[in-house]
């Protein structure tokens, strides 16, 4: 794609403009906004020296986020990383240049009378939404039954702010919270015009949206400051049960500990067993307990699960490398790799592809307890045959960061809890990259206790199912109340027990 920007102009907002994600919110320290400057002056910055060879800088080759005004007129020539992945059609309707019903603000659907042309029997059902930071999640649910009429998810194209919560905190508070508000939302009513127009529903039939999220998502869909949220003590506008003119929002527990890990555990069932529910993404959230006490905890993972700060990283799309082995079964290919979807080559590597291309590094003694790589690789594997797939020394670091996070995480809230892993008897892996992460392979990496590897159970977008169960449940709210009056937060950035864990679990030992 070419964009052409005048002299004096904002490329970063023009980009921002045309859908190209920052995702580092601007800083120039992922090096995932590359472009090519086609005609024109762009001075070369320190980041760029950092991602880019002499010759790549001679071509043209500069970080989008570097440039900032347009010193020249300039040609510049992108790709938008989203086209890589697959949006309903409907959702890409979504995405609308023309300007908000309101001068301020979109809203969501409203409900309206049906017109006496219309057929008279009406399917009553609500929506619910799962708001994360990388995707939107919405499902229709019958009202009576609960039963799921249908599911669809997009991308949550607030990302061209930054890519994790700080970013967005960041870019909110910078005066850009209506502006992310209109966006989420055209995305959410592009799912359910896609969701009504393929089920035959009308609007007449919806009976109300509820949402759930992280803190700050819901802060920024309901318009509230994200003031609160960047800085100490870190105190929400809200975290409480809120009926707005845009939908129900689910509560949460805190700035870091929202309505996605509270829908997360009201989804799974926490009984009188001791279970420990691991939603992993940008942020790890955790809740260990029972359905009478429950501990809960926001561990600073990173990206790196997500295929963020790994160098050849990828999110789950067509063609990422989900599944590494180092050699097939008659040991005559030195690796067989498993991609999503019906691509022919590896497009990059997502999270569980990180996760157990390391583990077969670590079995097969390519990869030492300090994470060092086998000199024989020269820091670096190669994982497509043209070689522009790699995987390289400073993803393994990337990835013991994420670990450690975790598992740190996990060890201070069973000291927290006065427990061991032997004795918690469930444990629920919430989010896409649960779904096909390998439990044993986690073992490997030091991401779980190899005592916990044989109970694991992936449960999906569980924010998302704990909103559809809300949606039929008359007695939603009280659970609810239950599970937050359970709750107590660890801060794990005060704890010295995680400090002490954490260093303890960078090492793959």
């Amino acid at each position: 794609m070419i964009l052409y920007a005048e002299k004096g102009s904002d490329v970063a907002a023009l980009l921002k403009d045309a859908g190209f994600p920052f995702l580092c919110g601007g800083t120039g320290s992922c090096g995932k906004c590359k472009i090519r400057v086609l005609s024109g002056e762009v001075r070369v910055t320190d980041a760029d020296r950092a991602f880019f060879s002499e010759e790549e800088l001679a071509a043209g080759r500069r970080l989008a986020c570097m440039i900032g005004t347009a010193e020249d007129d300039i040609e510049i020539e992108y790709s938008n990383p989203e086209e890589k992945i697959y949006i309903p059609e409907s959702n890409r309707a979504g995405e609308s240049d023309k300007e908000s019903d309101t001068a301020d603000s979109a809203s969501l659907k409203e409900v309206k009378d049906v017109p006496a042309s219309e057929p008279t029997k009406i399917t009553f059902f609500s929506i619910a939404i799962d708001i994360g930071t990388t995707t939107v999640a919405a499902a229709a649910v019958e009202r009576t039954t609960g039963r799921v009429i249908a599911v669809k998810t997009g991308i949550n194209h607030q990302r061209s702010f930054g890519a994790d919560v700080i970013s967005r905190i960041v870019a909110s508070n910078l005066g850009n919270g209506p502006k992310m508000r209109d966006t989420v939302i055209r995305d959410i009513n592009g799912l359910i015009d896609s969701i009504m127009a393929e089920n035959s529903l009308i609007p007449a039939g919806l009976d109300r949206i509820v949402i759930a999220g992280n803190t700050t998502m819901q802060h920024i869909f309901a318009g509230y400051s994200c003031e609160g949220l960047g800085v100490a003590p870190f105190e929400p506008v809200s975290t409480a049960l809120t009926d707005t003119t845009s939908g129900l929002l689910l509560p949460g527990i805190s700035a870091f500990v929202g309505a996605d890990i509270v829908a997360g555990i009201y989804a799974c069932g926490f009984t009188d067993d001791l279970s420990l529910l691991i939603d992993l993404g940008t942020n790890g959230e955790l809740a260990l307990g029972t359905n009478e006490r429950i501990l809960v905890a926001s561990t600073a993972a990173g990206p790196a699960f997500e295929g963020g700060n790994i160098s050849c990283g990828t999110a789950g799309i067509p063609g990422a490398i989900c599944d590494v082995s180092l050699c097939d079964e008659d040991g005559k290919e030195p690796i067989a790799l498993k991609l999503i979807g019906d691509a022919d080559k590896p497009v990059g590597i997502c999270g569980t592809g990180v996760i157990a291309l390391v583990a077969e590094l670590i079995k097969q003694g390519l990869v030492d307890e300090t994470g060092l790589l086998d000199e024989r690789l020269h820091g670096r594997l190669k994982l497509s045959a043209d070689g522009k797939v790699t995987f390289t020394q400073k993803d393994i670091r990337e990835l013991q960061l994420a670990v450690a996070a975790v598992r740190g995480g996990i060890e201070t809230l069973l000291e927290e809890y006065g427990a061991e892993a032997k004795d918690i008897k469930h444990v629920f892996i919430a989010g896409g990259f649960g779904t096909e992460l390998d439990p044993e392979k986690a073992a490997v990496i030091g991401l779980l206790p190899s005592e916990l590897k044989d109970r694991c159970v992936s449960v999906g977008n569980s924010s998302l199912n704990g909103a559809i169960k809300y949606a039929s449940d008359p007695e939603g709210a009280e659970a609810l109340d239950k599970i937050v009056k359970a709750s107590g937060e660890i801060v794990l950035a005060d704890s010295d027990a995680f400090k002490a864990h954490f260093m303890e679990h960078m090492n793959f030992a």
